[in-house]
């Protein structure tokens, strides 16, 4: 029997690098999947094994990767999420790579601690959300408490998208339906992707700037939004051209 895909739990995937998946941070985490029921695979980068391996492994050895991964778990279990979860690469980037491999996410999400850098992870997330269709949330455990930031895309001309990349800010443009903005995405959107005329700019922008600027969903799934040029480039923190 097919399943139908509007009466599955919704699945999440949840990378985590230098972050401990306890307190509040495990609260957001849950809220983003969608609460009980739902489904979660957790993905820790190891920190000596380039095999990605099974949390239950026997044979796998007992250290901070392992007991970071364990907690996780159980703190999601513990919220009423169906929770699984296993030690990637050692390179974060293949980790990304493992937790997808047989698992289609609705979401994913990167979990950091305070001062981690991802900043080389960004080619690797953009490569996931174009492979399978899903948003990008950021949870970060910053010095004043969790941080939510939704990785969005901006398409526009390759030499507007330049030119965001080295600085130079978005501009407010007509959108239909909408006031004049700059139209973002929460995931890669085939339409946009395969015209090769554009330009795709990536953007991580706070969650609570973005109340009161979303628009209805398209058949893609994806969601919309047109946030002010002023706002955006105040808030926003560009990850440069995405392609």
């Amino acid at each position: 029997m097919i399943e139908d895909e509007r009466d599955r739990p919704a699945r999440a995937l949840v990378v985590l690098h230098g972050a401990a998946l306890t307190g509040a941070l495990a609260d957001v985490v849950a809220a983003h999947v969608g609460g009980s029921g739902c489904v979660a695979r957790v993905v820790v980068p190891a920190v000596a094994s380039s095999r990605p391996r099974d949390w239950l492994d026997a044979d796998a050895d007992d250290g901070d990767a392992e007991r970071t991964l364990r907690a996780a778990v159980g703190s999601l279990r513990a919220r009423g999420l169906a929770a699984d979860g296993l030690l990637g690469d050692a390179d974060p980037l293949r980790a990304l790579e493992d937790g997808l491999d047989g698992f289609a996410p609705d979401e994913i999400l990167l979990v950091t601690g305070t001062g981690a850098d991802w900043a080389e992870a960004e080619h690797a997330l953009w490569r996931a959300r174009r492979r399978v269709g899903a948003p990008v949330v950021h949870v970060a455990a910053g010095a004043n408490g969790v941080e939510e930031t939704l990785r969005l895309v901006h398409a526009c001309s390759p030499e507007h998208a330049i030119r965001i990349g080295a600085g130079g800010g978005f501009r407010d443009h007509p959108v239909d339906g909408a006031a004049d903005g700059v139209l973002l995405f929460d995931r890669a959107v085939e339409s946009v992707l395969a015209d090769e005329s554009r330009g795709i700019v990536a953007v991580e922008v706070p969650v609570a700037m973005l109340d009161g600027c979303e628009l209805s969903r398209g058949e893609d799934r994806a969601r919309r939004f047109v946030v002010p040029a002023e706002t955006l480039n105040a808030a926003g923190h560009v990850l440069g051209p995405a392609l």
